[in-house]
């Protein structure tokens, strides 16, 4: 009933975690393929041992080294295409016993639901708040869309918090290469498929994203901050006509336009990092405009203003 995917790079000091927490599983209907992307680490050696353990897991090694995407790609494209719906587990990650019985109660519900998302656990932060549990637990997903889109809302966490109803999957563009973007490859799905379906919610924390200093969270999210890469990239494909997201749009170039402008000054690894991710480039007029509001001491002035607001 549940396919479930888990690719692996130099992932040994965690991976036994997640494993652990699939064969932990009070749904037991699952298979999982582990695809190892040349670990230089225990990763292969670990993932056989499991599966040994327990004939649902399957582990595969990629003939040789491919990039992040590609083998987020293998995970889902080995895995069983005939089993109603997908699970992708990061290897540093692990679920709570509940989580594929719980997904899976929503999903039954409701055919029109694509994606189930839950609380989740973020290091030591509960995240994925927003929603209220008075309106039940299925939700407009061009609605949860636009929400995301206009920062009132994040319930799409990361891969581990996600999972998906294969039927939903097919009918994007690009099947079987779920994967379409350029790094936030797990948002970009959630919103594709919350723009072709409805979305489910588990009012519980279901898992656990590990956050530690050798994750890509730290390592490149928080380092290069790549959201700006993401919002100027998810808000181009998907604000069309819409008066407030086209509005959005262009604040966010001209953020964009001014962050960029400051790493290149710096010429430092971020500056390299959203050289090689950006694609569309910016115009005189953004960065001009972007230097103008953003500059140290617009943003002073700002401050004072805001503060001397709130006190008359």
């Amino acid at each position: 009933m549940v396919a479930i995917g888990i690719p692996v790079y130099n992932g040994g000091k965690f991976l036994r975690e997640g494993l652990q927490s699939l064969i932990d599983q009070t749904f037991n209907d699952w298979e999982c393929v582990v695809v190892d992307n040349q670990s230089a680490d225990e990763s292969y050696l670990i993932a056989k041992e499991f599966s040994k353990k327990d004939s649902r897991i399957t582990v595969i090694r990629n003939k040789e080294f491919v990039p992040l995407v590609e083998n987020w790609n293998n995970a889902f494209i080995q895995a069983n295409q005939n089993a109603k719906y997908y699970k992708l587990l990061q290897a540093d990650d692990w679920l709570y016993p509940r989580f594929l019985e719980e997904c899976i109660e929503i999903f039954e519900k409701d055919e029109s639901i694509g994606v189930v998302s839950s609380y989740r656990l973020a290091g030591t932060q509960v995240d994925g708040c927003g929603l209220d549990v008075n309106d039940g637990n299925i939700f407009s997903g061009k609605d949860i869309l636009f929400k995301q889109l206009t920062r009132k809302l994040d319930i799409s966490g990361d891969i581990t918090t996600l999972m998906f109803s294969m039927n939903h999957l097919k009918k994007l563009n690009f099947f079987p290469r779920i994967f379409n973007g350029k790094y936030h490859i797990d948002t970009e799905l959630f919103y594709d498929i919350c723009n072709v379906s409805n979305v489910g919610f588990v009012f519980q924390v279901l898992s656990y994203t590990r956050r530690h200093p050798e994750s890509q969270t730290s390592t490149v999210v928080f380092r290069y901050n790549t959201l700006h890469q993401l919002n100027e990239e998810v808000l181009y494909r998907f604000k069309g006509e819409n008066r407030q997201l086209n509005k959005l749009y262009k604040k966010e170039r001209i953020e964009y336009a001014y962050f960029y402008y400051m790493q290149r000054m710096k010429r430092n690894k971020a500056y390299e990092w959203h050289k090689q991710n950006i694609d569309r480039w910016f115009t005189p007029s953004e960065y001009i405009k972007g230097f103008i509001k953003y500059n140290t001491l617009s943003r002073l002035m700002n401050k004072i203003k805001n503060k001397l607001k709130n006190q008359f």
